[in-house]
């Protein structure tokens, strides 16, 4: 975990480690700890085999760079992947207004291409880009998981095979698989309705949402992070009295002017 967030995205340290302190404290507050055990990525590679995967990132990385990646990774297609992530680049410390994300980030008609930060942005994806296929190919082929666990069985929300095993699909809410077009983490949830007028989550992301000052915001304990959105109509009937800290209207600190 602390692999991808740190060296790809551009994460820093001291934050990877506030993340995976805070899954460790969630565990506990479920009093779950006799059914989950987390495991650092990094520090298995390193205790299992270090100088095997430092060998086989390295050899990837040279035919990445060289810009061999549509031989390296033919069934994917590269520009989606690209602009994944672009979308997870870490851009905290450009400190933006919602603005800028609408403009960098947002739907087309939306999109600033003389934004001042444009080009920076291309070249932090180009890297992390180069990152995610080099670090993603020398894993695959390591397959730690099943080195170290032969007999498990590999539980995910993700489609398909991996090193030519399947998995259990976790389908982890009813529209995941219907509707939703991004991972839980790729996005924020909003819930809606549908077609026939029942609740319905789904992941959007972020930018299209936030400057919806129609839109309830469900907040983290005290602070102004939002969890989650909420339907002003799906609220009024399913609220059953609870308060949130911030019900309507965007950040103190941010603005669409």
């Amino acid at each position: 975990m602390r692999l991808c967030m740190q060296v790809q995205f551009h994460t820093p340290q001291n934050e990877v480690y506030e993340y995976f302190d805070s899954l460790k404290n969630r565990i506990k507050e479920l009093n779950a700890e006799d059914f989950f055990l987390l495991y650092d990525y990094v520090e298995i590679l390193r205790a299992t085999c270090h100088n095997e995967y430092i060998k086989l990132y390295y050899e990837y990385s040279n035919k990445v760079w060289f810009g061999e990646i549509d031989k390296l990774i033919p069934n994917t297609d590269t520009e989606t992947l690209w602009r994944s992530v672009r979308c997870s680049v870490n851009t905290r410390r450009f400190q933006l207004w919602h603005k800028d994300h609408l403009g960098l980030f947002g739907p087309q008609k939306y999109r600033e291409q003389r934004h001042k930060l444009r080009k920076i942005l291309k070249y932090l994806t180009d890297f992390a880009f180069n990152e995610v296929v080099s670090i993603r190919l020398a894993c695959t082929e390591i397959d730690i998981a099943s080195r170290k666990w032969p007999n498990a069985i590999r539980a995910t929300c993700h489609k398909g095979q991996k090193n030519e095993r399947w998995p259990i699909g976790l389908k982890t809410y009813p529209e995941y698989y219907g509707s939703c077009k991004l991972l839980p983490y790729h996005g924020i949830p909003i819930v809606n309705r549908d077609r026939k007028g029942k609740p319905r989550l789904e992941i959007y992301p972020e930018v299209l949402l936030r400057g919806n000052n129609d839109l309830i915001r469900v907040t983290i304990d005290n602070t102004d992070e939002i969890y989650m959105y909420i339907t002003e109509d799906v609220e009024n009937e399913y609220n059953n009295g609870l308060v949130y800290s911030t019900p309507t209207g965007m950040r103190f600190c941010e603005t669409i002017v």
